[in-house]
């Protein structure tokens, strides 16, 4: 005899198997089962949330190789060039390690003092 309802889950499913239901069945009663559904879902969620974040970032290095783009960059932006985590720019700030300007609480670097500050640390000739 085959149960009323279709599986919910994998205990479920392999009941449903035994009591007699069809490969296509049971196939049917997985595909249409509400976490099938929500997975789907989930999944389609998460491809948008990918397509925003590159869609970001190529915008991003777009502007940050860009000539005529401004010289002067937040947080944000100088992280990105620089590829590190926005941390460790303000703990450079603080300590006065890194060249930055503050402006009414907002930090700014300078892209041509950020490059001539990493050159310092070159090693190997160059």
């Amino acid at each position: 005899m085959m149960p009323a309802s279709p599986p919910c889950s994998r205990t479920r499913a392999r009941e449903y198997r035994r009591s007699g239901g069809g490969a296509a069945d049971l196939l049917d009663a997985l595909v249409n089962e509400p976490a099938a559904m929500s997975i789907e879902l989930l999944l389609g969620r998460l491809a948008e949330r990918i397509a925003a974040e590159v869609t970001r970032r190529l915008a991003s290095e777009r502007e940050l190789n860009d000539p005529q783009a401004s010289p002067w960059m937040g947080v944000e932006k100088a992280a990105a060039y620089l590829d590190w985590p926005k941390q460790r720019l303000y703990k450079l700030s603080a300590s006065g390690a890194i060249p930055h300007y503050k402006q009414e609480g907002r930090l700014l670097f300078h892209r041509g003092e950020l490059e001539d500050w990493l050159r310092r640390f070159a090693e190997g000739s160059r």
